[in-house]
């Protein structure tokens, strides 16, 4: 479950990552936040979406589970990390009583309405067409990114900050965290720089071009209801005002990130065909 190789965890202070060798160097307290944040990337608490049937006792752990954080913690981390170390940590995330995880992200690709299909995504403005040829793509790629960039910096940190351990926001349970933010920025720099490569490692640019899509499915499929009823739907105790400028840059942030994804898999196609 690891992220990009070569820099597959990070914390809100390093988006950049570290490696596996660093978490033998770097300062505990900076430790422990690494190793809370990949859990929080690759598991969440089953009521986010896995399926609950009481007739069968509970919830239906279709995709893997339920997991045991100080199991999961000692298997990616026990070579590098002092078992001490590691109890903190899962004492920290099993602070608030739960201790039956789900995997994170994990059927994403299911619950998009089955109407609409997988992809293109239900709410989005026109998607870019395939271009001519792989410097053209190459450049489309580049564009996209720059405008996902500047939806990001646009939207700011308030739903971003949303999710485990942290209060309910009144904001409908927007389904982006700390982590998506620092996903999306890091496949941002991942995939700009293989871009300036002459020879670009195509897979560092199909895992970039996965986590865009993963996050646009599961922000349009949360999008989608509330486009359909407006936008005034989607307050409840915000204000009128803030809340359709929050719903505004949200879906300027989706039609962003399709784009951005769309126009990556356009130029995964050339790069493909490369000898």
């Amino acid at each position: 479950m690891n992220e990009i190789e070569g820099w597959p965890y990070w914390t809100a202070d390093n988006p950049h990552g570290y490696s596996v060798e660093d978490l033998q160097h770097i300062e505990r307290e900076t430790l422990i936040e690494v190793m809370k944040s990949w859990f929080y990337q690759n598991f969440e608490d089953p009521a986010e979406k896995t399926p609950h049937d009481s007739s069968e006792g509970g919830y239906l752990y279709i995709w893997g589970g339920p997991y045991d954080a100080s199991e999961v913690l000692s298997s990616e981390f026990g070579e590098h990390v002092p078992e001490e170390i590691i109890e903190e940590v899962v004492a920290e995330v099993e602070s608030g009583g739960l201790v039956d995880w789900a995997p994170r992200n994990i059927g994403d690709d299911d619950v998009v309405d089955a109407d609409d299909g997988l992809w293109p995504p239900p709410v989005v403005g026109e998607l870019p067409r395939s271009p001519p040829d792989e410097a053209a793509a190459r450049q489309e790629v580049l564009d996209r990114l720059a405008a996902l960039e500047a939806a990001v910096e646009e939207l700011g940190d308030a739903p971003l900050m949303m999710g485990h351990n942290l209060p309910p926001e009144p904001l409908e349970d927007v389904p982006l965290t700390p982590d998506d933010g620092r996903t999306i920025r890091l496949v941002i720099e991942t995939v700009r720089a293989e871009a300036e490569k002459p020879t670009p490692e195509i897979g560092r640019v199909e895992e970039g071009e996965s986590k865009l899509r993963s996050v646009a499915l599961r922000l349009g499929q949360w999008l989608k209801p509330r486009i359909d009823k407006g936008a005034n739907a989607f307050a409840k105790t915000l204000g009128a005002g803030l809340a359709t400028a929050l719903f505004a840059k949200l879906t300027g942030l989706y039609e962003a990130l399709v784009s951005a994804s769309q126009a990556i898999a356009n130029w995964i196609e050339f790069l493909a065909r490369l000898p």
